[in-house]
């Protein structure tokens, strides 16, 4: 299969019962392997660690960013467990495992983007609105 392979080839924990697997990234975030079924595997990984903030500004970015797809190379922007994560299906019905492999490296080289891009709006000053602050404006 050709997550097992990938996962093997990264370094990372095989697929287990539950058809997850997990490699750790050099960011410090992990990319989460999902086998659904035969054909299917979900790729997510967060864009920022836990406890990071999380300026309204870095929501808004990636809510205009998942319009089309902008700048996610067919992923999309999704939530898990309150931060903000990248999520792409990948359907391998026609598709050999060096189109799987650079499919993979597509999305890790968008995450990487994206989670440099992430911490830059998280940790300079002046970039609004936190989400822990109860007074922030949603209205951008």
């Amino acid at each position: 299969m050709f997550a097992a392979d990938l996962v093997t080839e990264l370094g990372g924990e095989l697929p287990g019962n539950d058809g997850h697997a997990w490699v750790g990234l050099n960011n410090g975030t992990a990319l989460e392997i999902t086998v659904l079924g035969a054909t299917t595997i979900y790729l997510s990984s967060p864009l920022v660690l836990p406890g990071e903030p999380l300026p309204a500004s870095l929501w808004y970015q990636l809510l205009e960013s998942n319009y089309f797809w902008k700048d996610a190379r067919g992923a999309v922007f999704a939530v898990d467990a309150g931060l903000p994560v990248l999520v792409r299906s990948i359907d391998l019905t026609n598709l050999s495992y060096d189109q799987f492999r650079v499919t993979v490296e597509q999305f890790l080289n968008t995450v990487a983007a994206w989670v440099g891009a992430c911490h830059k709006l998280t940790h300079e000053p002046g970039d609004g609105p936190r989400l822990s602050d109860p007074t922030a404006s949603w209205m951008l």
